[in-house]
């Protein structure tokens, strides 16, 4: 993608119902000076939807699920082009909500008890018959109806912005350069 959105806002259904994890890849470089002046380097991802592991150079800086997301780098950057990688990962739901527009072939319980209500009935003839299998049209498949077709996607992806914070000192109150 060319800028950073969410996938539920991406007009193709196969990314906006997407669930599942997409990989973001980008470089920077960095100087023998600025390596030597900053102490401190964080990647900062802004904002995430749902959780993402950072790489720098190959290598697992950290995993990010809670805000701030981000990750202290300082230990993976080099002098001179540095490559960033972070594999984003979202919920479940979108894609639930997505199927929810194909036509199902087995039915859940409507009453009004709340112990019942949204059970399947029967399970469908394909999960007995593989043959039958490639007739579901849809990606996923729940015992329990929790999402209609018209509920709201979640934000899903790497929303950014996505900054490069270098520190002199470790309080990370004095003087800051940042890399976009």
């Amino acid at each position: 993608m060319p800028t950073l959105k969410s996938w539920s806002l991406n007009a193709d259904s196969s990314i906006q119902y997407y669930s599942g994890r997409a990989r973001y890849n980008n470089t920077f470089t960095i100087s023998k000076d600025q390596i030597n002046q900053y102490k401190t380097i964080i990647l900062d991802l802004g904002d995430i939807a749902d959780l993402g592991e950072v790489f720098v150079n190959g290598k697992s800086a950290g995993i990010v699920w809670t805000k701030p997301y981000s990750v202290d780098i300082s230990s993976f950057v080099k002098k001179g082009n540095n490559e960033i990688d972070v594999v984003v990962a979202n919920r479940w739901t979108n894609r639930l909500i997505g199927d929810e527009n194909i036509p199902s072939d087995y039915e859940y319980d409507q009453s009004d008890n709340k112990f019942t209500k949204g059970r399947i009935l029967k399970w469908p003839d394909w999960m007995y018959d593989a043959t039958k299998r490639k007739e579901n049209k849809r990606n996923s498949f729940t015992t329990w109806k929790h999402y209609s077709k018209n509920d709201q996607l979640l934000k899903s992806g790497l929303l950014g912005p996505v900054k490069i914070n270098c520190y002199k000192d470790v309080d990370f109150l004095s003087n800051v350069l940042q890399l976009e």
